[in-house]
Parts: C-alpha cells; structure tokens; sequence
C-alpha cells in the first residue's frame, strides 16, 4: 500500500517539518503502546494482530463449530460489532457469491428491519440440518438493543424447527458483560473482546477473526498486513510515517475550512470498506473539544463515493461545488482477472479508441482523468493505492485508517476513542421500550 499526498506546490518536507511538534507526543504514545503489548490504554486495539491467544480461540471455536456443509453464518451485529468483518467479506468474496453454489456465507443482519428479517428467517427454515447454520451474535456492551432483539428472534426460530441448539451459537461481547455470561449458561460458544478496545476498533480481534475464518479467509495474512502497517506508523519520523502524513494532512485542511472528506472507491467490491471507514472517522471526530472552555465540537464529515458511478451522481458538485472537500482517492493496482473489448463490435462508431483496450485500461484512464480534474479545480487529495485486494493489504489498510483516526482525534483535541452521544440514544431508545 503507498500513499501520495497532493500539497498544491506545498514541499512535502518543509510541510512536515512545521508539523513533527504538534504529532511526535502521539507517535510516542504508540509507540509505547506497541511495545507494551497489553491492553491498558485506549490505543490497545493496535496490539491486536499480534496476540497470539486471539488467534488461538479463535482456531478454537472455528475447529469446534465449522461443519463440511456449513452454508451460512447469520452474523448478528451493529455498528462496529459487523462493519469491519463486512468490509473484508465483501471485498474478498463478493465476486464469488455471484455464483450461488459457492459456501459458506455470511448473512449480516443489523437494523431491525422486519422485511429483511422475515426472508432470513425463511432461508434458516429451509435449512435440512443445524449444520447447515451458525449464529454468531456480536455486542460488546452486549446490550445493544437491536443486536439482542434479532439474536432472539432467530434462535427462536431455531428453537420451533430444532429444539435448543447452543452448538450453533457464538456470542462475541466484553468478557463481564451480561450477554456473554448468560451465552455461558445455555452453552453457547463464547469470546471475549478487551474492554478498552472500542467496538469500531475491533475488526483485528475476535469480532472479525471468528466469522472471516469460517468462511475461509486467510486471518494469519489479515493479521500480518496490519502489524506491519502498525510499526510502519509509529515510525517518529513524519515523513516516513503515512498515518501521521494523512492526519497532519487532513487536520490542515480541516482547518482551511474542508471539513468534509470523501473516500472515492475505484472498486464497488470496497464499499463497505468506505462505510466501516465513516464510521470510524465520523464517531471517533464529531464530538466537544477535550476541556474546551466554550463546549467547542469539532468534526469531519465522510462520505463514501464509487468510481466511476458516483462521477455521472455527484461529481458536478465535487468539481464545481463549494471547495469544502478532501478526497481521498483509493484504488488498486493489480487486478486478478481482466476483459478485452473486441474490435469487432456491435456499435464501432461509438466511443472507437476503446477497441482492443481491456477494463483496466478503461478504468485507469478514467481514475487518471478524474484526478487530472481536481488538480485543475484546485480540489485537493490523497492518493492511495493497494498493490491488491488481498487479506494482507486490507489488513494494512484498515490499521492505516484506524491509528489515522487516533492522530486526528488527538491533533484535534477529542477523545477519539469515546462516543457518548451514540449512548445516550441507545439509552433514551431502553426508555421509551420501557414506557411503552
């Protein structure tokens, strides 16, 4: 994975040198962090990849509960408890799940949306064998509302066809939370997430490992990709730091009055890497200022594009919009399979310099194009490119993004790894359940 940052005729060094004050006592900080290898200050989530005892319940659990006709894992979460594992299910496997004979599947259910439910619970009953199936139920307060309402009417599905069937049951939450110690009692699989890991910080721990691995993704390379990323981006050199380089970087645009950031995908099997992407900037960000004397918030709006679709949606306002965006644009280099378009076509007049050129091609001209555009518009970006989709590069990614977001929150001064206002809905939400 490389980053390139486009400065606007700013020299990179000079740049980055004005900055090494503002973000060294972060880097500092995980790099202690790092070291200590335990799970004591808030940027533990870092020492993920690199806890051997994660790794060994989570082989655990897989050996325990995979079947050789397993056909699909009802992964029951929200929020940070399924976004990650979605983002790398989706870029790793959408491709073949167009072919349906291909198993197993992972069925993610997160809103309590009675629709979607009801063609679940359909698919679970048409089920021959509880083989067939696993639940695996993640929250880590575990009292997540939606979380525990779908995980009820599912097992009480399974409960009307099978009888009781903790075997099939995974529960994911804190180690001293209720869910976890009640999934105890009937029997079901459990594993415990650290408590100082927040859930949207997750993805390299038990809440990703355990369904990716079921399905068969290579966790040791996930793991390996993100670890390597982590030492890279606690380097104290800025310049050779890419988390640091971003984080500086967008904290100067911010400041320059872009405070939205968009994160255009040139690969429609990475959207929902944009969307856990949003999350985790948008509730680590959007929050008061730590000991600000005026309640002073602050807060970087993403939003999530697709190249090229979104150009033909929104890229008029992009380009000839306000200027109040950082983009940044990734893509990926190498793509596993291409297509030819012939020479012999049905409409030759059309569009003729795309005889003989592949997709690729296609695609890389209008990624180049559109970046040409916003050089030309003064639209200023980051450029990230991964050499492929592959565990070990999403893995990178995805710890890039997070130790980001950390250098962000602290250049801002907001604790990047709280998100009370998101409680205080789940709350008022008990009450009015409650009144009702």
């Amino acid at each position: 994975m490389k980053i390139i940052t486009d400065f606007n005729k700013v020299g990179a060094s000079a740049f980055f040198e004005t900055q090494n004050f503002a973000i060294s006592p972060h880097i500092q900080t995980l790099r202690s962090v790092l070291v200590s290898g335990n799970y004591i200050a808030p940027e533990a989530s870092i020492n993920l990849p690199t806890d051997s005892h994660i790794l060994e319940a989570v082989e655990k659990v897989v050996k325990n509960t995979k079947t050789t006709n397993l056909k699909y894992i009802f992964l029951i979460g929200i929020g940070g408890s399924n976004l990650g594992t979605k983002a790398v299910y989706e870029a790793m496997f959408m491709p073949r799940d167009v072919l349906s004979s291909i198993y197993p599947r992972i069925i993610f259910i997160d809103t309590n949306n009675v629709t979607l439910l009801q063609s679940y619970l359909i698919l679970l009953n048409s089920l021959n064998d509880p083989s067939e199936y696993l639940i695996v139920s993640v929250s880590k307060s575990g009292g997540t509302t939606e979380t525990i309402a779908n995980t009820e009417i599912l097992l009480t599905q399974v409960k009307e066809k099978w009888g009781n069937r903790p075997d099939r049951v995974i529960i994911i939450s804190d180690k001293n939370s209720p869910f976890l110690q009640a999934g105890k009692k009937i029997g079901a699989h459990c594993l415990s997430i650290p408590p100082i890991v927040g859930g949207r910080y997750s993805v390299l721990g038990v809440v990703g490992l355990v369904p990716l691995a079921l399905v068969g993704l290579d966790i040791v390379k996930f793991r390996q990709g993100a670890e390597e990323m982590a030492n890279t981006c606690v380097h104290p050199e800025i310049i050779q730091n890419p988390a640091a380089i971003a984080a500086v970087t967008e904290v100067q645009a911010y400041r320059a009055g872009k405070n939205i950031h968009d994160l255009f995908l040139f690969n429609s099997e990475l959207e929902s890497l944009g969307k856990w992407w949003r999350q985790l900037l948008g509730e680590s960000i959007g929050k008061a200022v730590i000991d600000g004397v005026n309640q002073e918030t602050v807060g970087i709006t993403p939003t999530v594009s697709i190249g090229s679709t979104d150009l033909h949606s929104v890229g008029q306002l992009y380009l000839g919009g306000p200027n109040d965006k950082l983009t940044t644009f990734l893509s990926v280099k190498n793509q596993p399979v291409d297509i030819v378009i012939s020479s012999s076509r049905f409409f030759p007049k059309l569009i003729p310099m795309i005889n003989n050129k592949s997709v690729n091609v296609i695609m890389d001209a209008i990624m180049a194009g559109t970046k040409s555009a916003y050089t030309e518009k003064g639209r200023q970006y980051l450029d990230i490119e991964l050499s492929e989709i592959s565990p070990f590069e999403l893995g990178a990614f995805m710890q890039f993004k997070m130790i980001e977001v950390m250098y962000i929150g602290k250049l801002l001064k907001v604790n990047p790894f709280n998100q009370p206002n998101v409680e205080s809905y789940k709350q008022k939400t008990k009450e009015i359940l409650e009144n009702g």
